[in-house]
């Protein structure tokens, strides 16, 4: 039974349609005006509105639009009901939100017929209402499973990758089980290769994955994805070769590593399938500064049906158990990274996929090279300072791997399994960095970041501790988020012995930088440094002087020229400092410029 309202200012014409609608089981609200109309609808919305046009007062017509302009009521339908048979009265009635239109004198048949179809339509959009409501809840279910089962699963994968790379590196060389341990750490970033594009594929699809380019060794990358192939390539006695141009082995790339490593991963796997016995697949790296390039050659041709289509969704020729999806995802994973991937059929006998990604600019190559060289240099632990660190994580197996990889001594290791006692540790001893995990009983990694930089603002250190987040999650935004609540950085799991290394130098030794600055300002850079030198020098009698106005001017002022000239440790220094200033903590704001100034004296400016 539907909840019918019918206006109209003639009460023969209420009776008529009163009668028409009860006969047929339904239950009817008669009204003479608009505003009563106005008023019923905002007590109980009705299923129908059948509303007359000419009427005192308010009209049918401004009725109807103040019926739609109430969210209680906009989705009711209306029907309006009028002697008016003009085209105009009908345009006009559909233009503030009629759905139909009765003339008078009334026909029982058209009258039914017509409120009928619209009961039915009103129930099909309530019916589809909820079913778009229980749609939306079971994706965003499906979207936290999928976000913890990828959370969970990298974290897993991470230790199996973590404790293999330690069983290898503890190993001789020599050692058998030193490869097999090297094997089993490439089997796990395959894993995690996989996890990574099935749950990104649907993205890359829509264009909405959210690509965090790096630096990163193509070449190295692809040997590690020859490897893990190594064992089905024996089998069937195919070689897989590297080749360079003559750019040599150092080819580098801008993107994803672990991308990368997918999409190489099924082009490597289709090139083993499809070789035959005693062949020889053969990868060819060069790059022209522009892109890198990598050229996949193997025996065998694709079937001249499917040549046009060879990226394409389920595309696959005479492969059982083929789904076509190993092509199209790594077209998907080119593309997503800026790069592009092409078939290349014109060699008799052999097939070839060229695959080419953004070679990175000249400053982000110098950076990564430097920072590649310094790691080789520094050797594991040599370049580490003595120092208090903690490490906190819930998992006895995480919590092992990192006792393990971490030299102790230099270093001074704590140890927490829950976020309370790691913030107890960080609040009573002299933490220089801090290793947290971002699930963790009784507190949470960014419940007890927020916690611990509340404290240390009421507790101005020395010196703060560094606080570096480990995390399954990849995304950006979930970096983001926990910058925001105070990490100084995130890692991703797994992370190796030389991240964590990495890390920790930096974290310990932060005026150990170097600065990668534009040729184009070689000449400015002397004359630029001296003057911040001065600024600097009077920004710290202000702060002896206690002047927090004077020095909070001249810190936004070294903030802003260190940031114009690319200077950015030197940038966040000075802001630190202003933002000190800004508080009136004097004492925090000198510690920040001594920091600065500390800075400036180690760092390293390069030009390239």
């Amino acid at each position: 039974m539907a909840s019918i309202l019918i206006v109209d200012d003639t009460p023969e014409n209420l009776t008529v349609l009163r009668d028409i609608l009860t006969r047929d089981g339904h239950r009817v609200r008669p009204v003479l005006q608009g505003q009563q109309a106005l008023a019923s609808a905002a007590a109980e919305p009705p299923d129908l509105v059948l509303l007359d046009i000419m009427m005192p007062g308010l009209d049918g017509y401004e009725t109807c639009e103040r019926l739609r302009a109430d969210p209680q009521t906009r989705d009711v339908p209306v029907l309006f009901i009028s002697a008016l048979d003009a085209t105009e009265s009908k345009v006009r009635g559909f233009e503030v939100g009629g759905l139909d239109y009765i003339t008078k004198p009334f026909r029982t048949e058209e009258v039914l017929a017509r409120v009928r179809t619209h009961l039915a339509l009103r129930e099909a959009q309530r019916q589809l209402a909820a079913q778009n409501a229980e749609l939306r809840a079971a994706a965003a279910l499906q979207a936290d499973v999928d976000r913890m089962l990828r959370h969970d699963l990298r974290v897993s994968i991470s230790g199996v990758i973590g404790f293999s790379e330690l069983i290898a590196e503890e190993l001789h060389p020599d050692h058998p089980c030193a490869g097999h341990a090297r094997l089993v750490a490439s089997a796990g970033y395959s894993m995690l290769s996989m996890v990574h594009g099935s749950f990104d594929l649907l993205k890359m699809e829509r264009g909405c994955y959210a690509l965090q380019p790096a630096v990163f060794d193509l070449a190295a990358t692809a040997r590690q994805v020859a490897a893990e192939h190594a064992l089905a390539a024996r089998q069937k006695e195919v070689r897989i070769r590297l080749e360079f141009g003559h750019g040599g082995e150092d080819v580098l790339a801008s993107g994803e590593r672990l991308l990368t490593h997918s999409l190489f991963h099924n082009l490597l796997r289709n090139a083993v399938e499809a070789a035959p016995e005693g062949g020889t697949i053969t990868l060819t790296f060069d790059t022209d500064g522009r892109q890198a390039t990598v050229c996949v050659r193997n025996p065998g041709e694709v079937p001249v049906g499917i040549r046009e289509t060879f990226f394409e969704k389920f595309v696959t020729a005479g492969k059982p158990g083929g789904t076509g999806l190993g092509t199209y995802s790594a077209r998907l994973m080119a593309e997503t990274q800026r790069g592009g991937i092409r078939l290349d059929t014109s060699e008799p006998g052999y097939t070839s996929v060229i695959v080419t990604l953004p070679s990175p600019d000249a400053s982000a190559t110098a950076v990564f090279r430097a920072q590649r060289d310094q790691s080789e240099d520094e050797g594991s632990s040599e370049a580490l300072p003595s120092a208090l660190v903690l490490v906190a994580d819930d998992d006895d197996a995480n919590r092992a791997f990192l006792r393990r990889v971490l030299p102790s001594p230099p270093l001074d290791l704590r140890f927490a399994a829950n976020g309370r006692e790691a913030l107890r540790i960080l609040q009573q001893e002299p933490v220089a960095a801090a290793f947290l995990d971002l699930e963790m009983p009784e507190l949470s990694g960014m419940e007890l970041v927020r916690a611990f930089r509340a404290w240390q603002s009421r507790q101005p250190q020395a010196r703060p501790p560094a606080l570096i987040g480990l995390t399954g999650h990849q995304d950006e935004a979930a970096h983001a988020r926990c910058l925001e609540a105070g990490f100084d950085r995130m890692l991703s799991k797994p992370v190796s012995k030389r991240g964590l290394l990495e890390e920790l130098r930096r974290a310990l030794a932060p005026a150990a930088a170097v600065v990668q600055l534009d040729p184009e300002i070689r000449d400015l850079v002397p004359e630029f440094l001296a003057s911040q030198q001065t600024l600097l020098r009077e920004a710290e009698e202000q702060a002896a002087a206690g002047d927090a106005g004077r020095l909070r001017s001249l810190a936004h002022r070294l903030q802003g020229t260190f940031a114009m000239y690319g200077f950015a440790t030197a940038s966040e220094l000075a802001s630190a400092a202003e933002d000190a200033a800004r508080e009136g903590e004097l004492e925090r704001a000198a510690k920040h410029l001594g920091d600065l100034r500390a800075h400036l004296t180690a760092v390293e400016v390069r030009f390239g």
